[in-house]
């Protein structure tokens, strides 16, 4: 009995370990594709905005999510009706991204940029300010995905598919942040929209693919 549960550990510790590493590759491959796509050089690639999204994916989009989806939500959600599905929606893209995903990104990316010096309020205060553009894109991507996922993907395929999924997430959160971080893309909080630096705004996500 004993060794079952070491065993037992032993492996869910090389799946926490192995979720990490899986972060740390999507995040480098979603950020490269990012800025090749808008006109860097593989060779030319920023380091530093690389190292934001490594570390970022791979502790909470490793770490954090492997504690959310396998000890959590299983406990939280343990029916498999459409009343469950939708509060777990619900919990992971009006509490969980908002609260959770953003600000921890926003500290990482913070952090980074001052070369590993914590200003938690300086970073907080922008997550405040950018949130808005931030989430109306992670709906407009999110939302449509997970009715995908839960209403048409098979239960066979739906971790390769999550996975391809979040590969491309990370590159659009990548683009979108820096369009943000140049003043390319703002938010009109009365209509809700995405809005160039110039103040015109245009509805979806047709801003995000015009050139900088």
């Amino acid at each position: 009995m004993r060794f079952a549960n070491e065993i037992a550990d032993a492996f869910h510790l090389w799946a926490f370990l192995f979720a990490g590493l899986c972060g740390v590759v999507r995040g480098f491959v979603g950020d490269a594709v990012a800025q090749v796509v808008e006109g860097r050089k593989p060779a030319a690639l920023d380091l530093r905005r690389s190292a934001v999204y490594t570390t970022f994916t791979c502790f909470y989009g490793g770490f954090v999510e492997y504690f959310f989806f396998t000890l959590l939500y299983p406990t939280w959600f343990s029916a498999s009706n459409w009343r469950t599905v939708s509060a777990q929606l619900c919990m992971d893209n009006f509490v969980v991204t908002p609260f959770g995903y953003y600000t921890c990104f926003y500290l990482i990316k913070g952090t980074i940029e001052r070369r590993g010096r914590l200003d938690a309020a300086a970073d907080l205060r922008r997550w405040s300010a950018e949130l808005w553009a931030q989430m109306l894109v992670a709906w407009r991507f999110w939302v449509p995905i997970d009715l995908v996922v839960v209403t048409v993907i098979p239960d066979d395929w739906r971790v390769p598919f999550m996975s391809l999924i979040a590969v491309c997430w990370v590159g659009v959160l990548s683009i979108v942040t820096s369009k943000i971080d140049r003043g390319v893309v703002t938010t009109k909080l009365s209509t809700g929209e995405l809005c160039g630096g110039d103040g015109e705004c245009e509805e979806g996500l047709r801003l995000l693919r015009a050139p900088s």
